[in-house]
């Protein structure tokens, strides 16, 4: 993304924050496809993306309470930092249940789900290059949403499957919270388009 600002920009900030997303996603994508072995140091480069979002996260949130003037909504710029952030925290999150756990090959919906996250982000890092062009802008929006909407659908349908009797009631209880987690980071997208699409739509 070409961001015609200073380094220290609200604007080039939050983009610096979202060009995290996918590559966050891709990892944990790739954690989930892999082995148990090579789980725990894709964890620790998680970590270190987590860490390193926060400080980025920070920094934005430094520079937007010290301008006078800001270029959007502060409700709106707050909004969508905080759930990019939140994003990559999450991730973070279900990948360190899934080496704590010590969980082994993961159910296909657990994978889908991964992809479509993946998906989201990177939709996400496009959405933000349109933020003045609300036509477009609202098109990207709409596959986030309907991403975050098959999301819902398949996070059912793996509940169900969990509590058919076929896992056992332990092995059940682990995947449904790394599943509750996959479905928060989902969330956490949903809502940072949406604030986005208001801002767009603001513009």
């Amino acid at each position: 993304m070409k961001i015609k600002s200073k380094p220290d920009a609200i604007d080039f900030l939050l983009a610096k924050l979202v060009e995290q997303l996918p590559v966050a996603a891709q990892l944990f994508l790739d954690a989930v496809e892999s082995g148990k072995k090579k789980r725990p140091d894709m964890l620790e480069e998680l970590h270190r993306m987590e860490q390193k979002a926060d400080e980025q996260h920070l920094k934005f949130l430094d520079k937007v309470g010290d301008s006078f003037i800001t270029p959007f909504d502060r409700e709106d710029l707050f909004a969508m930092a905080e759930s990019a952030d939140d994003f990559i925290d999450t991730l973070d999150h279900a990948l360190d249940l899934i080496v704590r756990f010590e969980l082994g090959s993961l159910p296909t919906s657990f994978e889908e789900g991964a992809y479509d996250l993946l998906l989201m982000a990177e939709k996400s890092v496009t959405a933000i290059e349109l933020i003045k062009k609300p036509k477009k802008l609202r098109a990207t929006w709409q596959e986030i949403s309907d991403l975050e909407n098959a999301m819902d659908v398949r996070y059912n349908e793996t509940i169900a499957k969990l509590y058919s009797g076929d896992f056992e009631v332990f092995e059940a209880l682990r995947l449904k919270n790394v599943a509750d987690a996959m479905e928060k980071a989902a969330d956490n997208l949903d809502v940072f388009a949406r604030s986005l699409a208001r801002t767009g739509i603001k513009e």
